[in-house]
């Protein structure tokens, strides 16, 4: 490992022409880690979610003890190297889909003497995938409950799977599996966490039964239906009481085939990291309530400040959110990472915005972009003030007006084992006398919106390609806004710690909130999604 000369650890080789597969899993000069060494296909490997080079999990130091052993095509995990984060290293553990625990066993059960390849055309017994599983459980399993596995044969209900028929062929008697593809270009390698996000009604376009989806890059290819049917509760049940237990394969109508009262409108949960709790007495940006292209940064207190895009335009809220006052945060503009092309747009979100676009994609945000510094609200973009760029400080103040955010009613279902959001419609008020207002370096660029909607509005960014945001929510400021007659930081929105939960503190009252609570992944696969245009 080298140091440049301004003493940052660098990589001895160049990353940049380093020859990859299609699916950036191996190279062909066969140099991974943080040395250049080769790899085998049995070595347990890590791919940094922001360079996208693998390194060795031998050489890797911050994977927590409840995560080991790590094992070789282990997937369920975020992992960022030295090198991108110029410190520590970052690790979080996962909750693991169903097919990519199966497909982890099968392919280190199928691992060569050498560990150079997979053996072809060799039938494994579905109980040595189990025990496999069980003994190997840990880290790879997290977040799981062993019952599924044992008592709800959840290994056989993943095999026949209906879109895992690309994957696995299965014997008659349901007692051996084949693995289809052994060759390492078919390999599933890349971490769940980096994979693309199914594209799902969108909530806050009008009433969900009747969205269609962003785009057509469902997983596994095909326009998978995720919701399930039925009137006043015949089919609709209280999340946990065993819907889930049905089978797997089992396809649930789409939405517009769910009847729901006219008052109610049905939301997708987006995935949880529910392996890591955020504490909600910091105001931080939000590991749910965000794209899973967007990645997230610490600082010295364990506080996720930081936001790193990946791609195309993707959302990302902050944990708390404003339903009446004034408050004002800031975000400090980085050099995007590796010195690649980023766009950014800063603003406020209510939770319906929708995370696989832009901050003012719709009626749920408004916003202020780097590129001729435009303002951004359902998608139109007007003059506002001047652009800004790495190095500027934009800060984002909102007063609330008469009234304030109107809460709504809502409650999880779990429908045919898929979790949704049932939540009550109430139409929306304009909260007269409001105001969105920017300021760049402590300059009042004035106002950019008034009279907004009466929502709970959470501090929120959309970052496009490499783009680099750092939040500030207080107590103190680099440019305090001087023509603020009264304002509170977003700092002060926070709750109790997590010793106080008994004090009764709910995190849902008016002033936080928290992003939408997160469902368990199914055993479908995730391919990767297309870049979008920057807009």
């Amino acid at each position: 490992m080298a140091a440049s000369a301004s003493g940052k650890e660098e990589l001895p080789y160049a990353l940049k022409q380093l020859n990859w597969d299609s699916l950036h899993h191996f190279n062909s000069q066969n140099t991974y880690g943080y040395k250049g060494e080769e790899r085998l296909l049995s070595d347990a490997m890590l791919q940094c979610d922001m360079c996208e080079q693998w390194f060795f999990n031998s050489e890797v130091a911050c994977v927590p003890k409840e995560a080991a052993p790590f094992v070789p095509f282990q997937r369920n995990y975020r992992f960022s190297c030295r090198i991108c984060t110029g410190g520590a290293e970052q690790f979080e553990l996962q909750t693991n889909t169903w097919t990519s625990i199966v497909l982890t066993a099968i392919y280190n059960l199928l691992l060569s003497d050498d560990g150079s390849s997979l053996k072809a055309g060799e039938w494994l017994k579905v109980k040595d995938v189990v025990a496999w599983v069980q003994s190997h459980w840990g880290g790879l399993a997290a977040g799981r409950n062993q019952a599924q596995m044992l008592e709800n044969s959840a290994v056989s209900k993943c095999l026949l799977y209906t879109q895992n028929n690309g994957l696995f062929s299965v014997s008659d008697d349901r007692t051996e599996v084949l693995l289809k593809h052994v060759a390492p270009s078919k390999l599933q390698l890349k971490p769940l966490i980096s994979s693309a996000v199914p594209n799902l009604p969108a909530a806050g376009r009008g009433n969900a039964r009747k969205s269609e989806p962003v785009g057509d890059n469902y997983r596994g290819g095909s326009k998978r239906k995720r919701g399930a049917g039925g009137k006043k509760g015949d089919d609709v049940k209280a999340a946990g009481s065993g819907a889930a237990a049905k089978e797997a394969k089992e396809q649930a109508p789409s939405f517009d085939e769910i009847k729901l009262p006219e008052k109610y409108r049905l939301l997708a949960v987006p995935k949880a990291e529910a392996s890591q709790p955020q504490d909600p007495s910091i105001v931080q940006l939000s590991r749910t309530a965000r794209a899973p292209q967007i990645s997230l940064r610490e600082d010295q207190n364990g506080a996720a400040l930081t936001a790193v895009g990946y791609k195309g335009y993707r959302m990302v809220r902050a944990t708390h959110g404003v339903s009446s006052g004034t408050y004002y945060y800031e975000v400090r503009v980085q050099e995007s990472h590796l010195n690649e092309e980023g766009h950014a747009r800063i603003g406020w979100s209510t939770e319906a915005g929708d995370l696989q676009a832009p901050v003012g994609y719709d009626l749920n945000s408004y916003s202020y972009r780097d590129v001729s510094g435009t303002k951004f609200h359902e998608s139109v973009g007007t003059e506002y003030a001047e652009p800004f760029g790495p190095g500027d400080v934009i800060g984002c103040l909102l007063r609330m007006g008469q009234p304030g955010a109107s809460r709504r009613e809502r409650q999880h279902v779990s429908i045919k084992g898929v979790e949704y959001i049932v939540e009550e419609e109430l139409e929306r008020t304009t909260s007269v006398g409001s105001m969105i207002s920017f300021y760049k370096n402590g300059v009042a660029l004035g106002p950019a919106f008034t009279d907004v909607w009466a929502e709970v509005y959470y501090p929120a960014a959309s970052l496009y390609k490499a783009a680099c945001l750092t939040f500030n929510f207080g107590p103190t400021f680099d440019f305090p806004p001087a023509d603020a007659e009264a304002f509170e930081a977003i700092s002060s929105l926070a709750g109790p710690g997590p010793d106080d939960a008994q004090d009764g503190a709910d995190s849902e009252e008016g002033g936080d909130g928290g992003g939408a609570d997160g469902g368990e992944d199914d055993a479908g696969m995730e391919e990767d999604a297309g870049t979008d245009d920057e807009a």
